[in-house]
């Protein structure tokens, strides 16, 4: 009976069961799912321990609404799979069906304070940031239709399909 809840990025995701089940270099997710609004997730699948770390997880959602917040709000359907070694080659695949997204447009955007990296005369630079993973791309996005935009005079309703390939550091849609 988890809950997952981020308030400021409207993710909640209710009456969570899981089961995962250790064994030696691998552990596995026997059982995982939870309510997100009025539909369902789910994820199952393992994760290795040892030496590159092979992944091969599915995630489903059926009717699922993990994002509700003044900004978005959308229900979807999905079918994806994350495998590949999380210390290696990663690929994510599958669909995201976009039943219903309601997408308002702020009238302001919030103001964000600047970080400003100081530093002092002699003092060296500290070293860049180990960049992420590269991820492996093939996803289809479809939205029927009822996707709707609207603020700052925009009332739109939106619909297609698109098919993301490449890797996260070179999307080719």
């Amino acid at each position: 009976n988890g809950d997952v809840q981020d308030i400021p990025q409207g993710i909640h995701i209710s009456d969570i069961v899981a089961r995962i089940e250790g064994n030696g270099a691998h552990v596995r997710i026997a059982q995982f799912s939870g309510r997100a609004g009025t539909g369902t997730l789910s994820v199952a699948g393992s994760v290795g321990l040892a030496e590159k770390m092979p992944v091969d997880l599915t995630i489903t959602g059926k009717n699922a609404r993990p994002v509700a917040s003044n900004l978005l709000t959308a229900n979807m359907d999905l079918d994806m799979a994350l495998r590949g070694d999380l210390l290696g080659d990663l690929a994510v695949s599958g669909g995201v069906t976009i039943n219903r997204a309601e997408i308002s447009v702020p009238e302001q955007l919030p103001s964000q304070v600047a970080v400003l990296n100081v530093i002092r005369p002699g003092q060296k630079p500290p070293p860049p940031p180990a960049p992420g993973p590269t991820i492996g791309l093939n996803v289809t996005l479809r939205a029927p239709g009822q996707v709707f935009v609207r603020g700052r005079g925009l009332n739109a309703e939106l619909q297609g399909r698109i098919t993301v390939t490449g890797t996260t550091d070179t999307p080719q849609p």
